[in-house]
């Protein structure tokens, strides 16, 4: 499955040739007025690896390109993971709601 939004990024990890990070997206609610979010694992891959080697804990990115797998552990479980190909920085606003609001 195809991906793009604003995430902020943490724990980012130079492998080399790809970089691993964890993403977190947030929506507020409309209806509860609550924050709601997700952590995800990430890898930035090709031109953009290169440019994620200089992200830091909280900075904030907008997905241009990237991708969705649900690949399986060795116990068996599955854990979603995002493969980034294209992101851009995103400029921090001081605003009310930082985030998307979804309904």
């Amino acid at each position: 499955m195809n991906v793009s939004g604003k995430v902020s990024v943490y724990k980012v990890e130079d492998k080399g040739a790809w970089v691993k990070a964890s993403i977190r997206d947030a929506r507020k609610d409309k209806k509860t007025d609550e924050w709601k979010g997700s952590f995800w694992n990430a890898a930035f891959f090709g031109d953009c690896a290169q440019m994620a080697k200089g992200l830091n804990d909280r900075d904030k990115i907008e997905i241009v390109r990237a991708s969705i797998t649900n690949e399986k552990a060795p116990n068996g479980t599955a854990y979603p993971n995002v493969s980034i190909f294209e992101f851009k920085m995103v400029e921090e606003q001081k605003t009310e709601n930082p985030v998307d609001d979804f309904s």
